[in-house]
């Protein structure tokens, strides 16, 4: 019926025109299984925090792992429409930077993955 549950909404997707797509402050992206995914949740599923150094960001995002976790997680950078556009696995005693300089202004969702799965992710803005 072309419709999904979000957030206890229901949305009509029926005027999609590319995924991923924009509904409701989710981003959907619909999987080549036909399966709906969600882009950037706020739920951190590893037990481990992780701190965003500014946001808003001017020239490098950073973030900080509060454990000595020795997985290495991998951070992808998606402009709002879904867009891969950058991504960094180099942590350096806890830390990882990534240079977002040359990026335009505007909300970017961020993901930390550990190879299997989104283990947490979140927004910032780039002024």
């Amino acid at each position: 019926d072309n419709a999904i549950l979000i957030a206890g909404e229901n949305w009509d997707i029926s005027k999609a025109t590319h995924w991923p797509y924009h509904i409701g402050g989710h981003i959907i992206n619909l999987g080549t299984d036909g399966n709906f995914y969600t882009l950037g949740t706020n739920k951190d599923q590893s037990g481990i925090v992780f701190s965003v150094m500014e946001n808003p960001v001017q020239q490098n995002f950073s973030i900080i792992k509060n454990s000595d976790d020795p997985k290495n997680y991998e951070v992808k950078i998606f402009d709002i429409q879904g867009r891969q556009m950058r991504s960094s696995d180099r942590w350096v005693l806890g830390q990882l930077g990534i240079d977002v300089s040359a990026m335009i202004a505007g909300t970017y969702i961020y993901t930390i993955g550990d190879g299997k799965r989104i283990v947490h992710s979140g927004k910032f803005i780039k002024i």
